[in-house]
């Protein structure tokens, strides 16, 4: 996987990190940042490399996370 690739999914992961616990006691805004962050995430999957987004498809599918 490129480096450029993993630095975009470590980017995302840190984003939730630091996001999620100012929405997270609220469902109707705990639902809207899931939706918008699963958006922004599949549309930064989807910009990824062919090669990458199939590194990425198979390790979700490894560890049951697909």
């Amino acid at each position: 996987m490129t480096q450029a690739s993993i630095d975009g999914l470590d980017a995302l992961s840190k984003r939730f990190s630091s996001e999620f616990p100012l929405v997270k006691s609220d469902k109707e805004a705990t639902d809207n940042y899931i939706a918008k962050y699963r958006t922004d995430a599949e549309n930064y999957i989807k910009l990824m490399p062919e090669n990458d987004q199939t590194i990425y498809n198979n390790y979700l599918k490894k560890y049951g996370l697909a």
